[in-house]
Protein backbone atom coordinates (compact mmCIF):
# COMPACT_ATOMS: atom_id res chain seq x y z
CA UNK A 1 0.00 0.00 0.00
CA UNK A 2 2.87 2.41 0.78
CA UNK A 3 4.28 2.22 -2.74
CA UNK A 4 1.00 3.50 -4.22
CA UNK A 5 0.48 6.23 -1.62
CA UNK A 6 0.13 8.96 -4.25
CA UNK A 7 -3.06 7.24 -5.46
CA UNK A 8 -4.87 7.86 -2.16
CA UNK A 9 -6.54 10.89 -0.65
CA UNK A 10 -6.79 11.42 3.12
CA UNK A 11 -9.47 13.83 4.33
CA UNK A 12 -9.25 14.26 8.13
CA UNK A 13 -12.19 16.69 7.94
CA UNK A 14 -14.53 13.84 6.90
CA UNK A 15 -15.08 11.60 9.92
CA UNK A 16 -18.72 10.54 9.54
CA UNK A 17 -20.84 9.13 6.69
CA UNK A 18 -22.92 12.32 6.55
CA UNK A 19 -19.70 14.28 6.04
CA UNK A 20 -18.86 12.09 3.08
CA UNK A 21 -22.31 12.66 1.58
CA UNK A 22 -21.74 16.41 1.82
CA UNK A 23 -18.23 16.12 0.33
CA UNK A 24 -19.41 14.13 -2.70
CA UNK A 25 -22.39 16.41 -3.35
CA UNK A 26 -20.35 19.60 -2.94
CA UNK A 27 -17.69 18.29 -5.34
CA UNK A 28 -20.32 17.87 -8.02
CA UNK A 29 -22.60 20.78 -7.05
CA UNK A 30 -20.57 23.39 -5.12
CA UNK A 31 -23.45 25.89 -4.78
CA UNK A 32 -25.90 23.64 -2.89
CA UNK A 33 -27.60 25.38 0.06
CA UNK A 34 -26.39 24.49 3.56
CA UNK A 35 -29.94 23.57 4.66
CA UNK A 36 -29.83 20.54 2.38
CA UNK A 37 -27.28 18.91 4.67
CA UNK A 38 -29.28 19.37 7.86
CA UNK A 39 -31.45 16.25 7.43
CA UNK A 40 -31.43 12.92 9.22
CA UNK A 41 -31.05 11.13 5.90
CA UNK A 42 -27.56 12.53 5.27
CA UNK A 43 -25.90 9.70 7.25
CA UNK A 44 -27.70 7.01 5.24
CA UNK A 45 -26.83 8.73 1.96
CA UNK A 46 -23.21 8.94 3.14
CA UNK A 47 -23.09 5.22 3.96
CA UNK A 48 -24.44 4.35 0.51
CA UNK A 49 -21.93 6.66 -1.18
CA UNK A 50 -19.07 5.14 0.81
CA UNK A 51 -20.07 1.69 -0.45
CA UNK A 52 -20.63 2.82 -4.04
CA UNK A 53 -17.46 4.91 -4.28
CA UNK A 54 -15.20 2.69 -2.19
CA UNK A 55 -14.40 5.23 0.51
CA UNK A 56 -13.42 4.21 4.05
CA UNK A 57 -13.93 6.27 7.21
CA UNK A 58 -11.03 5.62 9.61
CA UNK A 59 -9.95 7.12 12.91
CA UNK A 60 -7.81 9.50 10.79
CA UNK A 61 -10.70 10.57 8.55
CA UNK A 62 -11.81 9.60 5.06
CA UNK A 63 -9.48 7.57 2.86
CA UNK A 64 -10.30 7.00 -0.79
CA UNK A 65 -8.37 6.14 -3.89
CA UNK A 66 -8.16 8.86 -6.51
CA UNK A 67 -8.79 6.30 -9.28
CA UNK A 68 -12.06 5.06 -7.70
CA UNK A 69 -10.71 1.58 -6.92
CA UNK A 70 -11.48 -0.02 -3.52
CA UNK A 71 -9.20 0.91 -0.62
CA UNK A 72 -7.17 -2.11 0.44
CA UNK A 73 -7.60 -2.70 4.13
CA UNK A 74 -4.57 -3.62 6.20
CA UNK A 75 -6.38 -6.83 7.14
CA UNK A 76 -6.60 -7.75 3.43
CA UNK A 77 -2.98 -6.87 2.62
CA UNK A 78 -0.71 -9.71 1.55
CA UNK A 79 1.96 -10.85 3.96
CA UNK A 80 5.15 -8.81 3.75
CA UNK A 81 8.46 -10.57 4.47
CA UNK A 82 6.72 -13.29 6.46
CA UNK A 83 4.90 -10.83 8.73
CA UNK A 84 1.21 -10.15 8.43
CA UNK A 85 0.18 -6.48 8.42
CA UNK A 86 -2.59 -5.79 10.93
Amino acid sequence: MMEDLDQYELRPDVAQPWGYAELVLREKYPDLPEALFQTGQSAEIGRELLEDRNGVITEYGLIRRLDGQPVQSLHEAPEQNGMEMI
